[in-house]
């Protein structure tokens, strides 16, 4: 297969560099200390100014902002390169006590927080290895086990330095059995037989300084890293980075055209410290004297616009799923600040998943950034961005198909090839398995649900499968679809969210849990071989999802996605409440305030505006004249297919008289053989079939799938056989699905064999 293109990245001779000419990014760190020791390195809005003993410059004050608490706003953590390093070189003598040899992992569960930034540059200039992990998956038991047994054995099986914000993180099942070097906890009491337990706490390393008197200073500097991502497995993929891959990724995440960096810039950053673009967007400012934002230990609206205003941010990198509740939140107040100075935010940074056009038109119609930079790839594979830009729309073709940008790495090249192809030279790269479910740009893998569900002795017997319906603010969310009477759903609903919560967490509920029957769905679609086939199961569910709302929450946690999915709901489905905002019912604490709210605002609109429209819309409408793009669920992901669409529809039934009015419903129905016979492939390509054998050959089996039936007359009369089976129970589920029936032909005295 022929490409159609090569890119290739930067590459001047000033990027030919050796490995051995790179800096390590504590030694960048430390050029930032030296050079820029005044400018702001690190501010945590939700933290206090005198952290640790560490001084904080005052927090700025910015008029006419329209946020909470204007007047009345509380000092906050704002440290200077020089105070950020005093902290560093302190927790690195505390270390340095330890006594914990080059190459040990530090393994972190924890918040965005000032101590995760201390303990990353610590680690950096002691030769130990970073490997930062998801707090909110510790209720995963499995996986973790799983991630902290491939830490030890790519660390030469020594033991870890575990460090948590909450002590009581360390009683949790997959901590409380794993040997450490060292335990550190942020916030809690230590336990009365803490030296037994190898507990202590990290304000203890913080003042342990002066006893150190120089304990864990002048050791070799490290870039060795460990982070996960989501595996086609279910279970996490460990990468483990290197001098100078490490280096070389944080300089060129803030290198790339358009962005126009610069010391003393502030990068706003939300995302989660252990995904690669929360880790980039902490690190990468610091190696070049710029500063980083927190807003809050996890994602929060509010927290994110005041501090956004109030910092001035220059740069932020997010995923494309958080722009709409994003720009409805700081839009009014961005537009009116940056009228009056210009744009705010100078680049941002878009990755997790392609940015639609919508995306983008809020971004600069909205938030008025001034340079935009959607960066795809992953951990584990080539990484590529598109050059930032003013004009959005030079990002996407006219059918909303996204740039393909540039290899980020220097000296990389990235072939691109017709669709569906990789080309003659290479095997295809790693990329998400199809059925990987992103919510929030955060990557949820169905199989990892599934076996949680299996363990369960209540639903073990059951056929539950796990699949992605679209959302239009988290991108993507996981639904159950189970195969069980309508007596025994709300039972086996309540067992499936309980048990999701217990063992996973919040982030992996199903937000809705259906019925097999419901999807028009008789029995489970499978292949040849009884395996269930996904994709028409989760094609039926974005099928029904559209055509209904189903009003029934099962998720009792709500964070700020789940809030703004809420609102969606209700200004479409309640009459008057248009206008709420997702801040409006973030700030009802309960459920009954939040009904009470919805209630005032539909009471609002009058007596003749309720008579007038339902209080609820119904949940099937009729359709006057043909299909929209709502209608047809191949146009769900490409709405710009539209007028191709009608085009060849209008096409193919002109011959009969009919027009486009004329029609009811379209929807997809390929057939491989189809598309094989029409490409002719069929007439050459060579199949190869290779049999794993799984089972121990029983000399009945034989018995059963061949048998001898007797005569028939004529080779006519064998054939026929093919239209009338004499046993076509035998070709469906469950059972054998090969049989073989041998009959003796009377008119050639020869043997027929016959295939079910």
């Amino acid at each position: 297969m022929n490409s159609s293109s090569l890119l290739r990245s930067d590459d001047t001779p000033a990027n030919k560099l050796s490995p051995r000419d790179h800096l390590y990014t504590a030694e960048l760190f430390t050029r930032s200390v030296t050079n820029w020791p005044g400018n702001i390195a690190l501010v945590c809005a939700h933290q206090a100014p005198d952290l640790y003993g560490i001084p904080s410059e005052p927090t700025p004050e910015v008029e006419g902002q329209g946020g909470e608490g204007e007047s009345e706003r509380l000092p906050y953590l704002r440290w200077t390169f020089r105070s950020l390093n005093s902290g560093v070189e302190r927790l690195r003598g505390g270390l340095g006590l330890l006594g914990a040899p080059p190459g040990t992992a530090v393994v972190t569960f924890m918040p965005n927080c000032a101590e995760f930034v201390l303990t990353w540059w610590a680690a950096r200039g002691m030769g130990l290895v970073m490997a930062p992990l998801n707090p909110r998956s510790l209720s995963n038991k499995d996986e973790v086990e799983h991630q902290l047994a491939t830490i030890v054995k790519g660390t030469c099986g020594r033991k870890p330095i575990i460090m948590v914000f909450e002590r009581e993180l360390l009683l949790s099942e997959p901590l409380k059995s794993t040997p450490g070097f060292a335990k550190i906890f942020v916030s809690g009491q230590a336990a009365a037989q803490a030296p037994e337990r190898n507990e202590l706490s990290f304000e203890r390393l913080m003042s342990a300084k002066t006893a150190a008197n120089g304990v864990g200073q002048g050791l070799q500097p490290t870039d060795d890293e460990i982070l996960f991502t989501s595996g086609s497995t279910s279970r996490p993929k460990a990468i483990k980075m290197e001098h100078p891959t490490l280096s070389l990724g944080m300089k060129d995440f803030a290198d790339s055209p358009g962005c126009d960096r610069a010391p003393g810039d502030l990068w706003l950053s939300f995302m989660p410290n252990n995904h690669g673009m929360g880790r980039s967007a902490v690190t990468s400012p610091m190696c070049s004297g710029g500063g980083v934002v927190y807003p809050g230990f996890y994602f929060n609206v509010a927290q994110v616009v005041d501090v956004l205003l109030t910092e001035a941010c220059t740069h932020a990198a997010l995923v494309p799923s958080l722009i709409r509740l994003l720009g409805e939140a700081v839009g009014p107040r961005l537009k009116q600040t940056a009228r009056a100075g210009g744009s705010l935010l100078r680049s941002l940074y878009l990755s997790g998943a392609p940015p639609t056009p919508a995306d983008l038109e809020i971004c600069s119609a909205v938030l008025g950034v001034r340079s935009i930079t959607s960066v795809y790839g992953m951990t584990e594979g080539a990484e590529a961005n598109t050059a930032g830009c003013t004009d959005w729309y030079k990002l996407v073709n006219d059918k909303g198909m996204l740039s393909v940008g540039r290899p980020r790495s220097r000296g990389a090249s990235l072939k691109v090839c017709s669709p569906g192809a990789t080309g003659p030279d290479r095997p295809p790269l790693p990329i998400e398995t199809p059925d990987m479910i992103i919510r929030g740009g955060e990557n949820i893998a169905p199989a990892a649900i599934e076996s949680r569900l299996a363990e369960n002795p209540n639903l073990s017997r059951l056929a539950i499968q796990i699949v992605g319906a679209p959302d239009p603010i988290a991108g993507q969310v996981p639904v159950a679809v189970i195969e069980a009477s309508a007596e025994r759903l709300k039972l086996v609903a309540k067992e499936i969210h309980d048990t999701v919560l217990a063992k996973m967490g919040p982030m992996f509920v199903p937000t809705q849990i259906l019925p097999l029957q419901e999807l028009g769905l008789a029995t489970w679609p499978r292949t040849t071989t009884g395996k269930i086939k996904k994709p028409p199961v989760a094609d039926a569910v974005e099928k029904l999802l559209r055509q209904q709302e189903d009003s029934e929450s099962r998720n009792d946690f709500a964070d700020s996605l789940t809030i703004a999915r809420v609102v969606r709901r209700i200004r479409r489905q309640i009459p008057g409440c248009a206008s709420l905002s997702a801040q409006e019912l973030m700030r009802a604490e309960t459920i009954m305030e939040q009904s009470e709210l919805v209630a005032r605002l539909a009471d609002a609109r009058g007596e003749a505006g309720r008579e007038s429209e339902p209080l609820f819309r119904p949940t099937h409408v009729e359709r006057d004249g043909p299909p929209g793009v709502d209608d047809m669920v191949h146009l769900t992901e490409h709405p710009n297919l539209l007028n191709e669409t009608k085009d060849l529809v209008i096409e193919t039934i002109r011959k009969d008289g009919f027009g486009w009015n004329d029609v009811e419903d379209i929807f997809p129905a390929q057939s491989c053989v189809s598309e094989l016979g029409r490409s002719r492939v069929i007439d050459s390509a060579k199949f190869h079939f290779v049999d794993l054998m799984t089972a121990e050959r029983d000399p009945e089996l034989f018995d059963h799938v061949v048998e001898i039936k007797g005569t028939i007359n004529t080779v006519d009369d064998l054939q026929m056989l093919a239209i009338n089976c004499p046993e076509p129970q035998r070709g469906v589920l469950p059972g054998n699905l090969f049989r073989a029936l041998i009959y003796e032909v009377e008119e050639t005295g020869t043997v027929g064999l016959f295939y079910i």
